[in-house]
């Protein structure tokens, strides 16, 4: 386990060496152009069929939408069909949602749940 800056991680750690990545409410702190960055980056980092897992506010949600400003750290919301592209831009190979909830769609849920995860694997 690695607790370290963000940006000194994924410049100083070498190219297909990590298993897995997560960055927990993590996303919403930086900007589109620095988000597609560290996509990239975290790519690289992992090894095949490694594994990043980003959980961020859910702004489907409109509980979730009203209260992101509140942490007046928060850059913006990135939808989940964002994270997605920027996952498939980046070169993961596959990459999903998740979110929790009782409901059996995932639309369902992500009408309520407070965030969601996106898993990407290289």
């Amino acid at each position: 386990v690695r607790h370290q800056e963000i940006d000194d991680f994924l410049r100083l750690t070498e190219n297909s060496s990590i298993d897995v990545i997560t960055a927990i409410q993590v996303v919403e702190h930086v900007d589109t152009p620095v988000l597609e960055d560290w996509f990239e980056r975290i790519f690289s980092l992992l090894k095949p069929n490694g594994v990043f897992i980003a959980e961020t506010p859910n702004p489907h949600a409109i509980d979730a939408f009203k209260a992101f400003w509140i942490d007046t750290t928060h850059k913006r919301l990135y939808y989940p069909e964002s994270l997605l592209h920027m996952a498939q831009a980046a070169g993961f190979s596959r990459a999903e949602i998740w979110v929790d909830g009782t409901q059996e769609s995932i639309d369902d849920r992500l009408g309520y749940a407070g965030s969601y995860t996106l898993i990407a694997t290289a």
